[in-house]
């Protein structure tokens, strides 16, 4: 979750501030209040497994140009993500629902990963990108239907045969050649691991050791429903802080991350672990040096994600300081 860089644009208007305002309209210092801060230590929240956590499993195909699909991930609270090469499954969803609009998540909590569009079925199967999630339903021993209406049977999937077999829309059966990814362990892993919907956005923004600009977003089921935005002076508007609006995110066992954004948009990227101990995680793509790390905690069923990014250059400091609060999804 990276913070936008805001050091061009206060800079770009750093001659105008200094020649225009007075310190009563550029006022306060660059100390965060306490609720922008993550506690010092760091606590996983204990909270009871989730339902399908003993069905749990990433499978990735031996052959995702030619197979039905390049993997299936079932997720602890019974949600599935579903991938494929060319969309060899051909499905396509029977009730298209209009991508929700609305406000824009936090720049301030933008991606460095692809964003694509995406539609909803009558199931609440969400496609996007040669890609499914949506929830799964156990049929038998390690049997389940996802709600794209496909049925996989995974008895052999972790054995030495490595086959999976997946019934398609018309009643035919394949039998794919698997591989099982490995998940991350631990009870940080276990906290974090579920499905979550966003409750708010909160960001404060510094130029040169001053407050100027405070923001926050609030949502319900997935929407935007009250905004609150404040800037010392003309030096920039509500835009140049909020892009779009993420309204969820769920974190896999074995690495993968999905953000949903209000406007519809979907994008999938990787975690791991930077500092389990501390509880600081990043984002990646694999490939790339780049990190783009935060910090996070949990309260009960919340929790909070932190990133505070400073940077200075040709006499020019920034500082921009994010919370995001998230509640775990029923």
């Amino acid at each position: 979750m990276k913070i936008r860089h805001l050091f061009y644009l206060l800079a770009s208007l750093s001659m105008v501030m200094s020649a225009c305002e007075t310190d009563n309209e550029i006022s306060g210092n660059d100390t965060p209040p306490e609720d922008a801060i993550p506690s010092a230590e760091f606590h996983p929240n204990n909270l009871a497994a989730g339902t399908y956590t003993e069905d749990a499993i990433r499978i990735v195909s031996e052959d995702e140009y030619n197979d039905p699909f390049s993997s299936i991930e079932l997720t602890p609270d019974g949600y599935y993500l579903f991938t494929s090469y060319n969309m060899y499954n051909s499905y396509t969803p029977s009730s298209n629902i209009a991508p929700q609009t609305g406000e824009n998540t936090l720049k301030a909590n933008s991606h460095k990963g692809i964003r694509t569009r995406s539609t909803m079925d009558e199931n609440g199967t969400i496609s996007f990108n040669y890609s499914q999630y949506g929830k799964f339903t156990k049929i038998g021993d390690k049997q389940y239907r996802l709600s794209n209406g496909i049925e996989i049977d995974l008895r052999d999937a972790a054995g030495s045969n490595r086959q999976v077999r997946y019934k398609h829309h018309d009643g035919t059966v394949t039998v794919v050649y698997v591989s099982v990814i490995t998940p991350i362990q631990g009870d940080a892993t276990a906290s974090l691991c579920r499905t979550w919907n966003y409750i708010s956005h909160d960001v404060w923004c510094y130029w040169n050791g001053k407050y100027i600009a405070r923001g926050k977003k609030k949502l319900e089921n997935g929407q935007v429903v009250d905004t609150h935005f404040k800037v010392i002076g003309n030096l920039f508007d509500e835009e140049e802080i909020f892009d779009n609006i993420a309204c969820k995110d769920v974190f896999t066992p074995t690495g993968k991350f999905i953000r949903f954004y209000v406007n519809g948009e979907v994008e999938v990227n990787n975690w791991k672990w930077y500092d389990e101990q501390q509880g600081i995680l990043c984002d990646y793509e694999p490939y790339k040096d780049e990190l783009d790390c935060w910090t996070v905690r949990f309260s009960g069923k919340e929790m909070r994600i932190y990133q505070d990014i400073q940077d200075s250059d040709d006499g020019e400091d920034t500082r921009t300081v994010s919370v995001q609060t998230l509640t775990i999804a029923n």
